[in-house]
This record gives structure tokens, C-alpha cells and sequence, in this order.
């Protein structure tokens, strides 16, 4: 909802849209960098079409575009692996985008997940990751950033602490994670209220008719 721009001792603060108020703090460009080229380095490990295909004129190599792809002179071949690549750059991206948004919340929000919270949780039976980090990503998402307006509002309050007085090229790199980011938030918020509707809905038809 906002952020609290005043000058402070202590952490930054974010005010959901619930009224509550979040404590946080900057995340260091390189941090997010790191989780990028690990998972573009798995993609190769595997073999993928990370790069897109080559394609030779003369002696010269290129690498394909959109425009070259579309040339009559192209091969099946070629087109087989312009279709992996996209499809792994897709792919690539989504990984990229959900594994960095999940560093940044659990890194710049500063709060412990309450022992009440584990409590309540089991009380009602629910599975709690035994990982800490994602523990912490379950709270965060459960009682601090339920709407897509939090999220976002959230993490554009991130990206905003996190740009200050860094150089033009972390800046591009934020603006590149951020831009990618927004619109699989909304769809990342959609899909996870419609399995939790489809879940109950399917323990709802299980159980016996009274």
C-alpha cells in the first residue's frame, strides 16, 4: 500500500492493505544476479537450447532473430531448435522470476514467523514446509501479501530502497528482474487462490454426505 519514506534508525517500513506494517530492507542487486546465472547454468548443464540457433553466411556465424527465423533459406532443423529455445527461454524465465521474488520477500521482509502461527497451522492440520526459508515464505504470504496489490506495492517498495545510490548497471539490472516480474505476480496470486479453491473443492466432493 506504502512505504514509509521518512528518515530512520531502523528497518524501512511497508503498510499492506490491511493496515499492518511490515519492517524490510534493501536487497543488493548481486544477490538476485546470483540465482539468475545458477539457474541459466542448470538450463546448460542439461543441455537446453539456452542460446538461440546459429546460422552461417559465408564464413560468418550469427545467431538467429525473429527476422532470420522467418527466412526461406532457413532450415527445419534450424526452426526445430528456434522452437526449443523459446520454449526453454519461457521456461528459463518463469524459474528465474519466481525463484528471485521468493529471495527477495524472504530477505528484505524483517520478521520471524510467530510460534502461534506454526501453532494454528497444525492445529487445522496443515502442511508446513521443514525448511526455514520456505516457512517463512508461507507466513509472508499467508499474513503479510494475500493481494496482488501487496505484492507488488511490496516489491516495487523493495526495488525502490534497493536502487539508491548504485550504479547505472545494478539499476538495469533491477529494472530488468522488475519489469518481468509484475505480471507473473498477478498471475502467480490467480493461480494460487484457484488451487487452493480447486483443493477445497475437491476434499469438499470427497467427503461423505451426512
Amino acid at each position: 500500500m506504502s512505504e514509509d519514506t521518512k528518515t530512520r534508525t531502523g528497518p524501512l517500513i511497508y503498510t499492506n492493505e490491511d493496515g499492518r506494517e511490515i519492517p524490510y530492507r534493501a536487497v543488493h542487486e548481486s544477490f538476485l544476479a546470483r540465482i539468475a546465472t545458477r539457474i541459466r547454468r542448470e538450463y546448460e548443464e542439461r543441455e537446453e537450447q539456452v542460446d538461440a540457433p546459429a546460422y552461417k553466411v559465408g564464413k560468418d556465424s550469427f545467431y538467429h532473430d525473429e527476422d532470420s527465423i522467418a527466412d526461406e533459406s532457413t532450415t527445419d532443423e534450424e526452426k526445430a531448435a528456434w522452437a526449443a529455445y523459446l520454449d526453454c527461454q519461457d521456461r528459463m524465465a518463469n524459474e528465474i522470476t519466481l525463484k528471485q521474488t521468493k529471495a527477495m520477500i524472504v530477505r528484505a521482509v524483517q520478521l520471524d514467523v510467530p510460534d502461534d502461527w506454526i501453532e494454528m497451522q497444525e492445529a487445522f492440520g496443515a502442511d508446513l514446509p521443514e525448511n526455514a526459508i520456505d516457512l517463512k515464505y508461507e507466513y509472508l504470504q499467508d499474513e503479510c501479501f494475500y493481494t496482488a496489490a501487496d505484492w507488488i506495492g511490496f516489491m516495487a517498495a523493495v526495488r525502490t530502497a534497493s536502487i539508491r545510490g548504485i550504479s547505472q548497471e545494478a539499476v538495469e539490472t533491477f529494472e530488468t528482474f522488475f519489469r518481468g516480474t509484475l505480471d507473473r505476480i498477478g498471475r502467480s496470486v490467480a493461480e494460487r487462490v484457484q488451487g487452493t479453491i480447486k483443493s477445497e473443492t475437491s476434499k469438499m466432493d470427497a467427503s461423505p454426505e451426512i
